[in-house]
């Protein structure tokens, strides 16, 4: 993205892999995902820094009670590292959880 006089305001190279691993069986499924990403601020807006680098894990089981409807849990860890926060006065290095709980219906 430019300015309206040409200059770059937003450039950023971003950078994703991750690793998918499920296993099913009968009425289960057991599923890891591992993630690891990061974003290169490569403009020179001022106090716009975009850098940032993660990893996440993401654990899930699902369970089959009828051909239409579905248990699942799901469990998610992120680490992230994110210069920008100090302009809120938030730490730079974050780690957030959350767990779920799901009931899914399919017609």
């Amino acid at each position: 993205m430019t300015s309206p006089w040409g200059m770059p305001v937003v450039d950023n190279d971003y950078q994703s892999g991750f690793v998918l691993l499920t296993k099913r069986k009968n009425a289960h499924r057991f599923t890891l995902r591992l993630e690891e990403f990061s974003v290169t601020d490569l403009d020179n807006t001022p106090d716009d820094d975009n850098n940032e680098y993660g990893k996440a894990v993401t654990l899930s089981y699902q369970f089959r009670l009828t051909n239409n409807l579905f248990l699942q849990s799901e469990y998610n860890w992120l680490q992230s590292f994110r210069p920008a926060r100090n302009y809120a006065n938030h730490d730079i290095d974050l780690t957030e959880q959350q767990a779920q709980l799901a009931a899914k219906y399919y017609w």
